[in-house]
């Protein structure tokens, strides 16, 4: 009776994924939507580069279920015209919806590797769709869940990030809204930065490595050290011979030290460094801008369902409402995005920083 059970609760929730004349329930899906309206006002406003107007439309909305199969979120994405502008993403992990990432050109990542209307989220960027036998399959790493590992996994995340959730720097008036966002000295955007793709990473295990190639591409192309970087396949295979995974305890050690070590072999060596702690207790939102306003953008390490880690490099910041967000590098897109500190959280890892 039990296997029975089992076995009709993971087939009722493989049928809440496929596609059907159903609309999703309206009260959550209008609460996401008109939250994503609200945030595109504001962006469309206030920060620089964003190409929406009053003829941008939505083009493609992905809803996001956790493994129960309730709706826990939305990917909105626009287009001018046939160009897609980027995207507005609205998550649900804490009981009301949030700004959750955003960025202002492409599509959304995960709609870029999956066709499905219908994904399901664990957190982070831990995407999976619909597979058979009432397993899960990532989108990206191909690996499959049960649904009970699924949903141990979500139920992990949504209470990690629940009670370790930075309280905002500043509430504003959303009447009077304030928006701050600043960029990294020298960068406006405008370059190619290195992904999976374009790095020829085809295991797609290299954030590390992605990471400290868009290091280099913005101390060459906006400091001025322009021996550090050639193209994002070349650097990135000169960064492979420096940054060697041997563990995942290794990453860390590997990216701070190796990154400096390849520098040092193009004829530069940091001379600003250092490493900032998540489990020690001296992280905090101030330190990361901090190292912004100072010129040395750093390389993080975000936190991800069932304990990994995943590198991006931090290439600004924005107060945006009562959110804050870290303007990342990512691996997954070949323009900048922001991330909202409430999801993204650097995890009991160490960040760290290379620079000048």
């Amino acid at each position: 009776m039990k296997k029975v059970l089992s076995f009709l609760l993971a087939f009722s929730f493989i049928l809440s994924l496929i596609p059907s004349q159903v609309v999703v329930a309206e009260s959550p899906f209008t609460i996401f939507l008109d939250k994503a309206k609200f945030y595109q006002e504001i962006i469309k406003r206030d920060v620089p580069g964003c190409l929406w107007n009053e003829q941008t439309e939505l083009s493609k909305t992905t809803a996001l279920y956790d493994p129960n199969g309730q709706l826990n979120g939305c990917i909105f994405e626009y287009i001018n015209g046939k160009t897609p502008v980027g995207y507005i993403q609205i998550s649900n992990f804490s009981g009301k919806p949030v700004l959750d990432s955003y960025a202002l050109e492409g599509h959304h990542w995960a709609t870029k590797l999956s066709k499905a209307d219908r994904l399901v989220r664990l957190g982070a960027l831990a995407y999976y769709e619909a597979a058979n036998h009432g397993r899960l399959k990532s989108i990206d790493t191909q690996e499959y869940l049960s649904l009970e590992t699924a949903s141990a996994v979500y139920t992990q995340f949504a209470n990690s990030i629940s009670s370790n959730i930075e309280s905002p720097s500043n509430t504003y008036n959303t009447k009077s809204m304030y928006t701050q966002t600043v960029l990294a000295k020298g960068y406006s955007g405008g370059l190619t930065l290195a992904t999976y793709s374009n790095t020829g990473d085809t295991g797609g295990a290299g954030c590390a490595r992605i990471a400290a190639v868009n290091c280099c591409l913005y101390w060459a192309k906006c400091r001025g050290k322009a021996g550090l970087y050639s193209s994002n396949p070349s650097t990135y295979r000169a960064i492979s011979n420096y940054i060697i995974y041997g563990g995942e305890g290794d990453v860390h050690s590997s990216l701070y030290n190796g990154l400096r070590q390849y520098m040092i072999s193009k004829g530069y060596t940091p001379t600003v460094r250092g490493t900032v702690s998540a489990n020690n207790g001296d992280w905090r939102w101030g330190t990361l801008i901090g190292l912004i306003d100072q010129v040395v953008p750093p390389v993080l390490i975000v936190q991800m369902p069932a304990g990994a880690g995943h590198a991006v490099l931090m290439l600004g910041y924005q107060h945006i409402d009562i959110v804050n967000t870290f303007i990342v590098a990512d691996g997954k897109s070949s323009s900048y995005s922001f991330y909202s500190t409430a999801i993204y959280k650097p995890r009991a890892q160490y960040s760290s920083y290379n620079g000048w």
